[in-house]
């Protein structure tokens, strides 16, 4: 038994082509195209809000003088925490994300 190439049994798309319809440029398709009318507006709190986040953007995520200053006053039993002031800023929190809320 001889095996054939799969070659042999596929047509060949090379001899076969398809028939130009009237009409369309068998090179490019014609494309009607209508002048772009869009446009943009930049205001001035866009600008600043842009100016805000390019400058937050180059600051550091964390201040690491901060960082090392609470570890060296927790290693040293320094360091203390101030309940008022953190309910203080839960409350000033809750108060902030109830305003942004429809």
């Amino acid at each position: 038994m001889a095996i054939e190439p799969i070659a042999s049994r596929i047509p060949s798309t090379a001899a076969t082509k398809s028939p130009v319809k009237p009409g369309i440029d068998a090179g490019a398709a014609m494309i009607k195209s209508e002048p772009n009318n869009d446009s943009i507006e930049i205001t001035a709190n866009s600008s600043q809000i842009k100016r805000a986040l390019d400058s937050a953007a180059s600051l550091p995520v964390v201040d690491n003088e901060r960082v090392a200053s609470i570890k060296q006053a927790l290693a040293e039993g320094t360091y203390t925490i101030d309940p008022e002031r953190i309910a203080q800023k839960i409350s000033q929190f809750e108060l902030m994300s109830t305003e942004d809320s429809p």
